[in-house]
């Protein structure tokens, strides 16, 4: 396998990735998530990169893979990337063509020293069996020289009762005492994906073992595919983030932040937890004025912040953690303006 930052090759039969993703664990050496496939060559010399079907190029090869590739701390060179694992290509998780879909890959480290489990690497992603997401989970534990132990057997995660749909978008994060979660959404794919619910996991034994903490949404409307007066498509219903600092009840705040296209606009909405996601608060909404799409939550020393892809006026002075949320009204989006013609000189 060969490896550069922009592209991933699995024995010369798997092309390209989807979805990269990555994270630095303590020493300083950054682990990239890559999602390789294979393809085949048409007879006029395109590329094929069909899956989900019995044609491959090489069946006695995975048709995708979960693969990780490391550039260790110091690294200077193009080509300074760790892409085996004793002796073979770095893979969490190998799959057929058939049946099978990895996807939404996704991969945090937990950095904080004071953790019992410092530099441990969790990898996570779904595997579709046709419309049934199934989510997933393995660790390995992070060494100075940009190396790894192994990776854990792939495990499913858990999921609340009544979700026979399956699970997806997995966002990991590791809180301060080494305590794990991932928030895990929900469709509803016979009702037409109408609906959505989105609850927490967590692991406080350095992901051995799981348990569903809490329901953080239990049913909301998702925005179509195509956002209105927008040419924007629609991505992940949800976001998430840990804080580093423990609340007034003792554990670190949870938040998530979330779409709702009920009123017929796509307000953000944002609701928290301060017992470990047990429960969860009545959500605010945290919308922009002309529902810009994918907002980002990201936790930081004293406060949690949403960011959007473009500015907004104004900012809110940091809330300690714990504080309440004020509650703004859902705005409906003003029809985009005519959009003058060039002019040239």
């Amino acid at each position: 396998m060969v490896t550069s930052s922009r592209t991933t090759r699995f024995r010369l039969v798997h092309a390209g990735t989807v979805e990269k993703v990555g994270a630095f664990d303590g020493f300083g050496n950054y682990y990239e998530f890559t999602l390789p496939y294979e393809f085949f060559y048409n007879s006029d010399g395109t590329h094929d990169v069909k899956i989900g079907t019995p044609l491959e190029p090489n069946p006695a090869q995975p048709a995708e893979v979960l693969a990780v590739a490391v550039r260790a701390h110091g690294s200077t060179s193009a080509t300074d990337w760790i892409t085996t694992h004793a002796g073979h290509p770095d893979l969490v998780a190998a799959y057929d063509s058939v049946g099978n879909e990895p996807d939404k890959q996704w991969i945090t480290i937990d950095d904080n020293p004071a953790s019992p489990h410092y530099n441990r690497v969790y990898a996570m992603w779904v595997d579709f069996h046709h419309n049934t997401a199934v989510p997933f989970v393995s660790f390995a534990d992070a060494m100075a020289d940009g190396t790894h132990t192994d990776w854990s057997a792939p495990q499913p995660l858990p999921e609340p009762p009544h979700t026979p749909q399956g699970a997806t978008y997995l966002l990991p994060h590791v809180a301060p005492d080494g305590t794990i979660y991932t928030t895990v959404t929900n469709f509803n794919p016979k009702q037409g994906f109408c609906c959505a619910s989105v609850f927490a996991d967590k692991s406080t034994d350095g992901g051995t073992t799981w348990s569903v903490a809490g329901t953080a949404v239990s049913s909301v409307t998702p925005p179509p595919g195509i956002y209105p007066n927008t040419t924007f498509r629609d991505g992940i219903e949800n976001t998430f983030a840990v804080g580093s600092h423990l609340d007034t009840q003792g554990s670190y705040p949870l938040y998530v932040a979330y779409e709702d296209f009920s009123a017929g606009a796509d307000n953000v909405m944002l609701t928290a937890s301060y017992d470990g996601g047990a429960t969860w608060t009545t959500p605010p909404t945290s919308s922009s004025p002309t529902s810009r799409p994918r907002p980002t939550a990201r936790s930081a020393s004293t406060s949690t912040t949403g960011a959007w892809p473009a500015p907004r006026p104004g900012r809110r002075k940091p809330r300690p953690p714990g504080s309440p949320w004020t509650r703004s009204t859902p705005t409906t989006p003003a029809a985009c303006p005519p959009t003058a013609p060039p002019t040239t000189a």
